[in-house]
């Protein structure tokens, strides 16, 4: 009995450090609607969050060209589209790399914001 409570508390320390106190996230990260997210980290920069999403890679990328304009930089890589923008909030200058992957009949969409050098 012991062990069953004690794998339903570390159970709920698992769900609660990922949708917890980062759970606000979409503040800071552009997130697409029906984004589910599986990972985040959000607590200092860099801000990292992981999701899947059933939009197209078009939709996509138009999605995040309305949300930090025009990306810098393309590039696919070992089939996973890799993009990044430079955008500026409030006072900061902020650089954000956006991957985009094929998941079975999804895509993955990996976000990192950061400060910019």
């Amino acid at each position: 009995m012991k062990a069953k409570i004690l794998s339903l508390f570390c159970l709920s320390l698992l769900i609660s450090s990922v949708h917890g106190k980062d759970s606000n996230i979409s503040n800071r990260i552009a997130l697409m609607s029906d984004a589910k997210v599986f990972s985040q980290l959000g607590d200092d920069m860099p801000f990292v969050v992981n999701y899947f999403s059933q939009a197209t890679e078009d939709s996509i990328i138009t999605f995040y060209q309305k949300a930090y304009n025009d990306p810098v930089k393309t590039q696919r890589k070992r089939a996973r589209l890799v993009l990044w923008f430079h955008t500026t909030s409030g006072q900061q200058q902020l650089a954000i790399r956006v991957i985009i992957s094929q998941q079975n009949a999804k895509r993955q969409v990996d976000v990192m914001q950061q400060l910019r050098k």
